[in-house]
């Protein structure tokens, strides 16, 4: 659940959390599920944007929850640092293989360039790793440029 959500509609520690506020701050998880769905099923660039867009707001919400470590204006909420530890054992290795799908599996994929390249002097560093070794070239683009 976004925290943010449940302190603006007043939640308090050590309160039962009404259904209404559960669901109100449960929606950014079901825009996620739901981009997925439909990346699922359309496959095209448009929807994989909508889905990256959805995990890095659920990036970003699981990871001020943590941030914020229970604080409340009402005192520390010590169930919600219990309630993210469990969200995180499960979000973090969803949210992986997720990115790992949209882009390729990255997480087994290795980028070098210069003496540890294939053919160069250093190459006897990697020379023990499996796998094929292809050209590429990695391009940044805006925002991430600097001038």
């Amino acid at each position: 659940m976004n925290h943010d959500t449940l302190l603006r509609d007043q939640y308090r520690p050590d309160q039962e959390i009404e259904p209404r506020l559960v669901k109100k701050a449960s929606e950014e998880h079901h825009k996620s599920v739901n981009a997925y769905n439909t990346y699922l099923s359309q496959k095209n660039d448009e929807a994989k944007e909508c889905v990256m867009k959805r995990v890095a707001e659920l990036l970003y919400i699981v990871r001020s929850n943590i941030a914020h470590g229970g604080k409340t204006p009402y005192g520390p909420d010590l169930k919600k640092k219990e309630r993210d530890e469990e969200v995180c054992k499960v979000v973090m290795p969803l949210q992986r293989l997720l990115l790992n799908i949209l882009f390729d599996y990255p997480d087994h994929k290795l980028v070098v360039y210069g003496t540890l390249a294939p053919g160069n002097v250093n190459h006897d560093i990697l020379s023990d790793l499996q796998g094929v070794w292809e050209d590429c070239i990695v391009k940044l683009s805006p925002p991430y440029l600097r001038e």
